[in-house]
């Protein structure tokens, strides 16, 4: 006799661990050894629940001989027991292999990429009278057919991992995705996914038109996820990660490196379709001061009011708490620009937010007040006026 065990390989280790299930109502043939699949079998069987064990199958009172087994494609396509999933990783290497020698519990099917096309199969095997594995016979069979039974040639199958999801754009950089303020998806991004331990990527990809990236057909494992921060559009920075309660909509990107580094490790059928990056296009804030000759509150168009103010401070302040922007090249001084021999200044490179900025009085020219504010009525005008309470 021939037989064991089919059954659901979770971590995906080649192993019938303690907490794995056996599968039944899977149909498996018989063939002599050379012979092709499209023959027809010399006995086909089923898995079923053998001795109170799930998965197991048997043929019996098969003949001294070379011989392989083989699970048909059918078992794999839709409404087949196995419909989604594939062979176990770790598996015989060469299919002249002698499966004797496998342990029990280990896999013993030959991977094979389209299974419900193709089917999985075993290595061939010699069946002799007295010369079979012992210790493997379960149940009631007696001592003395021990070593004229196989019954080590095992099929663990996995169902593949799922990993991804999208990279947004952040509008207001808190690091939650809000649709319903038009937040949306930013293609062209691209995402490599990495083994623990691994220098280079498993594979790399990009995100769609809509923003949406994923890793599909993974066996069940650790990965990191990478973000490759020198495809971000111009002058776009990473959110903070972590934000919020829902981690279906909060950034889990490291805002300096791009890198996702889960610490689970995912068994079979699992995914985590939850790995995002939201990115934020960096702002700014300026303008101009200059000689409002007529004290009309609005830049006119002639040379004198257009040559502008050099050397006023502008210093740039939070608004929710009045409290200075730090200098991005020294935190723990302020933000402050000077206006240039035109008379303009210039904040870049801010975190969208609530600004507001302070021209120091201590820099005006002698004798100097501040325009009338908000003189102009028209659109022309508010990009001309003064703006600065007096």
């Amino acid at each position: 006799a021939v037989g064991d065990l089919i059954w659901f390989d979770a971590d995906n280790d080649g192993s019938f661990d303690a907490d794995e299930q056996g599968l039944n109502n899977v149909i498996l043939a018989l063939y002599p050894a050379g012979a092709s699949i499209d023959a027809t079998p010399f006995m086909t069987t089923t898995s079923s629940v053998l001795d109170g064990r799930d998965g197991r199958y048997l043929f019996s009172d098969v003949p001294p001989g070379e011989y392989f087994i083989h699970i048909p494609a059918t078992q794999f396509q839709l409404d087949g027991p196995l419909n989604e999933l594939v062979s176990t990783g770790p598996t015989a290497v060469d299919p002249n292999d002698d499966a004797d020698e496998d342990a029990p519990g280990s896999d013993n099917g030959l991977n094979n990429a389209q299974p419900a096309q193709n089917g999985i199969s075993s290595g061939s095997f010699q069946l002799t009278l007295g010369n079979e594995p012992t210790g493997e016979n379960a149940g009631d069979a007696p001592a003395a057919w021990d070593n004229d039974d196989n019954l080590t040639i095992d099929f663990g199958f996995y169902r593949p991992l799922q990993i991804g999801n999208m990279v947004w754009r952040d509008s207001n950089a808190n690091g939650i995705y809000e649709p319903q303020a038009s937040e949306s998806g930013v293609p062209n991004i691209g995402v490599e996914l990495y083994a623990p331990g691994q220098s280079a990527p498993l594979v790399t990809t990009q995100t769609d038109a809509d923003g949406h990236y994923q890793f599909n057909g993974l066996e069940p494992g650790q990965y990191y996820v990478r973000f490759i921060t020198t495809t971000l559009p111009a002058a776009h920075r990473i959110t903070p990660r972590g934000q919020g309660d829902d981690a279906a909509t909060d950034s889990d990107a490291d805002p300096t490196t791009g890198w996702v580094r889960n610490e689970d490790f995912l068994l079979s059928g699992q995914e985590h379709i939850d790995l995002d990056m939201g990115i934020f296009p960096l702002v700014s804030v300026g303008g101009r001061v200059w000689y409002d000759l007529n004290v009309n509150g609005l830049r006119d168009a002639n040379s004198e009011e257009n040559a502008g103010i050099a050397d006023i401070a502008v210093h740039l302040f939070y608004a929710a708490t009045n409290q200075p922007v730090p200098d991005p090249l020294n935190p723990t001084a302020s933000f402050v620009a000077h206006t240039d021999t035109a008379g303009r200044y210039l904040f870049d490179n801010l975190i969208p937010g609530d600004y507001y900025v302070l021209f120091d009085p201590a820099t005006f020219p002698a004798d100097h007040l501040i325009s009338p504010p908000h003189a102009g009525g028209t659109l022309l005008d508010a990009l001309n006026d003064s703006d600065a309470d007096p």
